[in-house]
């Protein structure tokens, strides 16, 4: 369910979205290639914000009507945090 009711700012929201990406990832490679301290912190935020751009940006789940593939988004990835928490406590 794309915004076919403002297609510009649909697209500025897209292609701005998709710059924003391409930075994190650059800032991501730099971060390993200058062997940052506290680097794999810095790679797991830079990965939470690519997340939610490619979920609700590109993947359009922020559009209306997407409840249910919201719902089990959250779902699997609280099960597979839950799990991997797990394995760590038994660790």
């Amino acid at each position: 369910m794309a915004n076919h009711h403002n297609p510009q700012k649909e697209m500025r929201l897209q292609t701005g979205s998709f710059i924003l990406s391409l930075v994190l990832t650059v800032i991501a490679f730099i971060v390993i290639a200058f062997n940052i301290a506290f680097a794999i912190p810095i790679i797991l935020f830079l990965a939470v914000i690519q997340v939610f751009l490619q979920l609700y940006i590109f993947m359009h789940l922020k559009e209306p009507g997407t409840g249910m593939p919201r719902f089990f988004i959250i779902s699997g990835a609280s099960v597979a945090l839950i799990t991997a928490l797990t394995f760590l406590y038994l660790m």
